[in-house]
């Protein structure tokens, strides 16, 4: 049973670390977005119970000759069955202000992606307390707000290993808030036939069977006008990716310090 006062708890605590901007600190306790990573890393392996196995996924982020070491958190569940594909699900962890370089300022990212960090943890939890034929990756990743840079490392590392991917799924910004139609909206390009569109129509099928009165609303499309999401990078790579996102976006309450805890809706 999914727990809503884990997600509450989920995103108070990333919106406690003020800031989990690329940037940020890394070396201070309940600070930054090394302290957002270590309690990440931390809560796969208390939720998992010893059913999954969590791991770092190091890269190198050069903004103006300083480098920034990042980490993507990866917690595996290894698959029962013989078939090699994974399933993966992941979420942003990372936040940032008006200014993406601003690694002190106030930036709770609660809504976007503290939501989808909640939503992934909870999830892992609930998977991993019984067994799958397939294997399922969670992965909390990190640089987003840069281009994708985690979720870009990612999957072209892991491919140069061999790893296929049969699937990916991206929850950013899932929030919601109260008023807003209970639904979810889910990006993937066509045409029509294609693997991402297969994805998301098998989605919704699955969905309309176990929760009709949470509906999915299927758009065609890689993302919204401008805008995108860790899924891209796995497009982009030829692996059917999807992005779910909140119904109506509050623009206000994006990439600033109104992006708080207490304007979602935890239902």
């Amino acid at each position: 049973l999914v727990s809503q006062q884990n997600l509450v708890g989920y995103v108070q605590t990333l919106q406690g670390f003020n800031t989990r901007n690329t940037y940020s600190v890394t070396d201070q306790e309940g600070l930054g977005i090394g302290a957002a990573r270590r309690w990440i890393f931390n809560e796969f392996i208390r939720v998992g119970n010893g059913g999954l196995l969590v791991e770092v996924d190091e890269f190198p982020v050069n903004q103006a000759g300083v480098v920034y070491n990042q980490q993507n958190i990866v917690a595996t569940l290894q698959g029962t069955g013989s078939h090699p594909g994974v399933i993966l699900i992941g979420a942003h962890y990372d936040s940032r202000s008006i200014d993406p370089l601003n690694g002190s300022s106030f930036a709770p990212g609660a809504n976007d992606n503290g939501s989808g960090v909640a939503a992934l943890l909870e999830t892992a939890r609930v998977l991993s307390s019984r067994e799958w034929n397939q294997t399922i990756m969670f992965v909390a990743f990190a640089a987003e707000e840069q281009n994708r840079m985690g979720s870009n490392h990612f999957v072209t590392d892991r491919q140069l290993q061999g790893w296929r991917f049969d699937a990916m799924m991206s929850a950013d910004i899932i929030g919601g808030r109260p008023g807003i139609p209970q639904s979810v909206r889910l990006f993937s390009p066509g045409p029509e036939g294609s693997p991402p569109r297969q994805l998301a129509r098998y989605m919704n099928f699955v969905g309309n069977l176990y929760l009709p009165q949470f509906p999915y609303d299927l758009i065609d499309a890689e993302d919204r006008d401008g805008r995108y999401s860790d899924h891209v990078s796995f497009l982009q790579a030829g692996i059917p990716a999807v992005r779910v996102t909140e119904s109506q976006e509050d623009h206000t309450r994006q990439h600033n310090s109104n992006d708080t805890a207490e304007w979602i809706d935890y239902n």
